[in-house]
């Protein structure tokens, strides 16, 4: 990791992020890769390799090609399916030695132009490919953000541990984390001031490192950069030594949009159908999070009877969890006396009955949660 692009702050370092001032390299950078669309890619790819008409950081270009690399399209556009195409012709070349003739062949058994198999041959080569823009082009502006979310998630891809901080409103980070399988904590705030502290192991942390589960970390800064008051502490190895990075709310990164009320179609058709089910029980989506232990609890639903409103329960919706984490997770439940908790778990987990808890309300599905099941135990 070159050192152009983070910062020394103390004993801290920071994101040395694209501003304003790189504003008008970022647009020659899209000036260039609008002036070859529809070409192949490597006559792109030859023309950047010589400078920028405004001069560029080279590691800071680095990460915006990269950017506009994931964004931009680079299809396979043949008359004729490339693998095809050359299956054909060196069938006929072993059947005619002379090339044209070959050639003349091939593509009168495929049905195109000669011109059009010779374009086809190798098609599917990344050189070969073509530019194709995007629908609108990214304005500079929000390239420069998502080239900031590209710079933090490769330094914390370097991460052994990760704290995010914030004012009471990390559970949509803590939500993807937990969406993502990311191995995490939440700590109870100390006081009435204090702040919600989310603990996550890095990758650097595991045995297996990769980058599945780096892409898995970057994903939740969007998210943690939507809250207010969030720093986001990641003890990392840089240049051969651990350092901390440091992001803070304000930094110029883009923010996950709000408006989802669902966070997988799986809660939406429960909530479906829960409702139509249990006319006499009101479904609360994100309830507030729960004390337990020292950790903090997030349930996806309460449920409160409409009639008798000291009847609730707390339900959460696992996915891929073991036996043992489900052990780990009520044992702080019972602590604090939270018995009426259910924990909804994917069948495909195929954790045999005694496996599990003996007195842990569980419930099975199987790509949708029966209402029946839930009924059976909050009212039978």
């Amino acid at each position: 990791m070159n050192n152009l692009v983070f910062d020394d702050a103390g004993d801290d370092v920071v994101p040395r992020y694209f501003l304003d001032v790189d504003h008008g390299w970022l647009q020659s950078l899209v000036d260039e890769y609008l002036r070859h669309e529809g070409r192949i890619r490597g006559e792109l790819d030859r023309r950047l390799l010589d400078p920028l008409p405004i001069r560029a950081p080279f590691d800071k270009q680095r990460i915006a090609r990269g950017v506009l690399d994931r964004i931009w399209a680079f299809p396979i556009e043949a008359a004729v399916p490339p693998k095809r195409a050359r299956e054909c012709l060196f069938t006929a070349a072993g059947q005619e030695p002379d090339r044209e003739r070959a050639v003349t062949l091939a593509a009168r058994e495929l049905g195109v132009a000669s011109e059009a198999l010779l374009q086809s041959l190798f098609a599917d080569l990344r050189d070969e490919r073509r530019v194709r823009a995007p629908k609108p082009v990214l304005p500079v502006a929000e390239l420069a953000r998502h080239a900031n979310l590209a710079l933090v998630s490769s330094l914390i891809k370097r991460a052994l541990a990760i704290t995010i901080e914030g004012d009471a409103a990390l559970r949509p980070v803590v939500r993807q984390a937990k969406l993502r399988g990311l191995l995490c904590t939440v700590e109870a705030p100390r006081g009435p001031r204090a702040p919600e502290r989310l603990s996550i192991s890095g990758p650097f942390a595991l045995f297996h490192r990769t980058t599945l589960y780096g892409r898995a970390l970057a994903s939740i800064v969007p998210l943690a950069a939507r809250c207010p008051g969030m720093v986001l502490r990641a003890t990392c190895n840089l240049e051969g030594r651990e350092r901390t990075v440091v992001v803070r709310a304000g930094d110029p990164l883009p923010v996950s949009p709000t408006g989802r009320r669902f966070d997988s179609k799986l809660e939406e058709r429960f909530f479906r159908d829960m409702t139509r089910a249990a006319p006499d029980w009101d479904l609360l989506r994100e309830p507030r999070a729960i004390p337990a232990g020292g950790t903090l609890v997030f349930p996806d639903f309460e449920l409160q009877h409409r009639r008798a409103p000291t009847r609730r329960w707390l339900l959460e919706i696992a996915g891929f969890w073991t036996p043992s984490y489900i052990a780990d997770k009520l044992a702080p439940l019972r602590a604090a006396h939270l018995d009426h908790f259910i924990l909804c778990i994917d069948e495909a987990r195929n954790c045999a009955p005694e496996e599990l808890p003996s007195h842990a309300r569980v419930v099975r599905y199987d790509k949708r949660i029966d209402p029946a099941a839930i009924l059976a135990i909050i009212d039978p």
